[in-house]
């Protein structure tokens, strides 16, 4: 941090800076960071009534802050000061390690190998039984057919057409399941 911008943070809000001023202020930071900078100031003394810290803490935390940060991850390792012996040590407790739990090498040798087998395959095949029923309705009438000859034929018809009662047709006769005729099953399906 500048001591210019500190010691502006310490006496003047960021609303009444000068125009040089603002120019210094905005190449370092924004102005939200300038008024919170300026809070802390103003808070400071109020926080700290203890004895105040040496002077020299200043310029050494200053100094720290500008300074390059240092080495990190494999560079720091790196730069670390190990005393030989623990090097050693951790050397063989590693080649140890490898060497107690290494896998076993298995050499296989492949030969090759003919084998001839005959096996059976059993196919079930469905075989469906065909049967044929045959329904037979015996009709009883009361009136004896009569037998048209010649010119009467007509007469026979109109006959004929008063035996049949009317109600016969109506009513749709019921249907028969697939399940219960393997005829109809085979007809409809071709497995023959």
């Amino acid at each position: 941090m500048n001591e210019l911008i500190e010691y502006l943070a310490a006496r003047k809000p960021f609303s009444k800076l000068t125009n040089a001023e603002r120019e210094a202020v905005c190449e370092l930071m924004s102005r939200e960071a300038y008024e919170h900078l300026r809070a802390i100031l103003l808070l400071a003394p109020a926080l700290d009534e203890g004895p105040p810290p040496p002077a020299a803490l200043r310029d050494r935390l200053l100094a720290r802050m500008s300074a390059a940060p240092g080495p990190r991850g494999l560079g720091r390792a790196m730069s670390l000061h190990i005393p030989a012996w623990q090097a050693a040590a951790a050397f063989l407790f590693a080649m140890a390690a490898v060497w107690f739990l290494k896998k076993e090498q298995v050499r296989t040798i492949v030969t090759p190998v003919v084998q001839i087998q005959t096996d059976t395959l059993y196919r079930e095949k469905i075989v469906w039984k065909e049967r044929i029923v045959l329904r037979e309705k015996t009709v009883y009438r009361n009136s004896p057919v009569v037998k048209a000859a010649g010119p009467e034929a007509s007469s026979m018809k109109e006959s004929i057409a008063e035996e049949i009662p009317a109600g016969a047709f109506t009513v749709p006769g019921a249907g028969t399941s697939l399940k219960d005729e393997p005829a109809l099953m085979d007809f409809f399906v071709q497995t023959k």
